[in-house]
């Protein structure tokens, strides 16, 4: 019902807007500043209420537009990709196609364009270069990938003495741009006093880590010509791109190569020859893809929480029972993430079993909810906010249960480590790291599989340790493996 309120609000000049737009060849019209502004409100409203795909198809076609500022187009490329991120459905577009030729007008348009490309003798074996939209720090889970590499190279390769880490600032932090549902990531400014702290807590003590940020809440084609022409002085002998669409690593890809690294399994976003992704296997293997890319997958690295602190806090601390089964929900997008859905399999359960407590971890409040959700049980829900001993207050629960994601979802290898069954949906990156027995095709499922282990502790126990096993079995970082298989079958 507040849907239709809402939609009941919308001024019938968006619509005939977009009714028109649909008619005309939006890559041919000249819009003004205003206009654009205009457009991509109205189509996302569209979108949104009407889940008409032309609108998707009409944002698409924008990015051909020659009037269209490059700052605009990005956005809209995010915010495409994370539509297509969240839906479970094909929502039956070409983003690929689109964000192709984005990157080959930009590389049109580089002054790098001339450079040669590297060759072996040309690299400086000393240098390893990271390219990242996004460094948020070591509590940030696609920031703990790119320093769990940075990790490895200091403890691994010798021969590595500086790395550096460019950050290019593309990922759109602010709505720069009016779009309903819009997308927006978060910034921390950092120094060298900050990277500093960072490397020595992490046990990075030999390498030399030089941190590049160049956020300027606008992307340029002159910005991205100068942090390459960086990248291009600096001749790294490794350039890494973590994350997808990344404009920068597309314009290093012309004078070297860049392996960029899937943060999920549902965004491959690239144009780069290499892209690195991860799998359930021992051994790093290579494919080549139909665009001429290759795809290699790396064995999965899950050792990213090994070294938090376990054990910190007792159960008593929060009124938890020795008999309690506690289970938790965690996430940085908890408000968008924790639907109807989620909160009916938690009351449920609280309903039916006395001592049963359901904790939130993260950013999650008591004010997002009704106010008769829960009622008469509100002393067995628990609010813990953001910690900074993920594991540690994990560690409290029996149980993680994962919603449907709109982002990555690694605190659920933060719940292996801590040595408690995952019960997901067979939906996003999480069912890639855990077994099978613990994917299901429903919420309803979810739930009966957590009654389950509530009614049979024998069972639970059981499933205890089948967490156990599957993650000591990929309980380090692998990879050093991307490194020598580098080395050995595509530097040779």
């Amino acid at each position: 019902m507040k849907e239709d309120f809402l939609k009941e609000q919308i001024p019938i000049n968006l619509y005939n807007m977009c009714h028109k737009l649909f008619e005309l060849n939006v890559e041919e019209i000249i819009f003004t500043e205003k206009q654009i502004r205009q457009v991509i409100l109205a189509l996302s409203i569209y979108f949104h209420f009407e889940k008409d795909k032309r609108a998707l198809e009409v944002l698409l076609l924008l990015i051909r537009n020659k009037s269209i500022p490059l700052e605009a187009k990005i956005y809209i490329v995010w915010q495409l990709s994370r539509i297509n991120f969240v839906n479970t459905e094909d929502i039956g577009i070409d983003i690929y196609n689109g964000y192709d030729f984005l990157v080959k007008e930009i590389k049109a348009n580089s002054g790098l364009k001339q450079v040669h490309k590297f060759v072996a003798k040309d690299r400086d074996r000393k240098s390893v270069v990271f390219i990242t939209s996004q460094f948020l720090g070591i509590k940030h889970s696609p920031t703990k990938l790119l320093l769990q590499m940075v990790k490895m190279l200091n403890d691994s390769i010798d021969e590595i003495e500086y790395i550096y880490i460019i950050n290019s600032g593309e990922m759109p932090i602010k709505q720069t741009y009016d779009f309903l549902d819009g997308f927006s990531g978060n910034y921390i400014k950092h120094d060298d006093e900050s990277i500093k702290a960072i490397t020595k807590q992490l046990g990075i003590d030999r390498c030399k880590v030089k941190y590049v940020d160049n956020y300027t809440f606008e992307v340029s084609n002159t910005q991205i010509d100068e942090m390459a022409r960086k990248i291009y002085n600096i001749k790294p002998r490794y350039v890494f791109s973590i994350g997808d669409k990344n404009i920068l690593a597309e314009v290093c890809s012309s004078f070297t190569d860049v392996f960029t690294i899937s943060l999920s399994a549902n965004a491959k976003l690239c144009c780069t020859k290499y892209f690195v992704s991860t799998y359930e296997g021992l051994d790093v293997r290579e494919h080549k893809l139909k665009n001429s890319q290759h795809l290699i997958e790396v064995p999965y690295s899950l050792d990213m929480f090994k070294d938090e602190q376990k054990d910190y806090y007792n159960r008593n601390q929060y009124g938890i029972g020795k008999e309690d089964f506690v289970i938790c929900i965690v996430g940085n997008r908890l408000k968008e993430e924790i639907t109807d859905d989620v909160l009916d399999i938690c009351t449920q359960l609280l309903y039916r079993n006395n001592h049963v407590k359901i904790m939130f971890i993260g950013s999650y409040y008591k004010s997002y909810l009704d106010r008769n959700r829960f009622l008469g049980m509100e002393d067995r829900v628990y609010f813990m906010g953001k910690r900074k001993r993920l594991v540690a207050t994990i560690q409290l629960a029996n149980v993680y249960l994962n919603p449907k994601r709109n982002g990555g979802g690694y605190s659920c290898i933060a719940a292996m480590e801590a040595g408690i069954p995952v019960v997901s949906l067979n939906y996003g990156d999480v069912k890639f790291y855990i077994d099978a027995q613990f994917r299901y095709e429903s919420y309803e499922k979810m739930e009966q599989a957590i009654q389950d282990m509530i009614d049979n502790p024998k069972l639970y126990d059981q499933k205890c340790k089948d967490t156990y096993t599957r993650h000591s079995y990929y309980r380090r970082n692998n990879w050093d493996k991307l490194i020598r298989y580098i080395d050995e079958y595509i530097y040779r």
